[in-house]
């Protein structure tokens, strides 16, 4: 998150801080300030994920180019991405992966 996203947030709320301190209405600020950070919190982490996009999708187009990790296995055999990737045997490798490309394709 920007610091010009942060000071117009900032702004945008001002109003509703300075009336609950006028009022002096503590918990109606807390509860305020909860929703506020919650909402924060998570355009920020939509923020991050938009910036790994393109190093996951360079990732999915080395596995459609490719036909899996040579050396892997320390023993000479191709590792076939069907193995690594979820429902695979060794799935636990890219098992993170496959959820970041599901979850990214949910926002697309």
């Amino acid at each position: 998150m920007t610091e010009e996203r942060i000071k117009e947030l900032a702004d945008e709320h001002f109003d509703v801080f300075d009336w609950h301190f006028a009022q002096r209405t503590t918990r109606g600020l807390l509860g305020y300030l909860k929703i506020l950070i919650r909402a924060v919190a998570a355009e920020a982490r939509e923020e991050g994920i938009e910036e790994m996009r393109p190093g996951i999708q360079a990732v999915e187009n080395l596995i459609a180019s490719s036909g899996g990790v040579a050396g892997l296995h320390l023993n000479g055999d191709i590792a076939p991405w069907s193995d690594l990737l979820t429902g695979g045997r060794y799935e636990e490798w890219l098992i993170d992966f496959d959820r970041a490309v599901e979850w990214l394709k949910e926002k697309e």
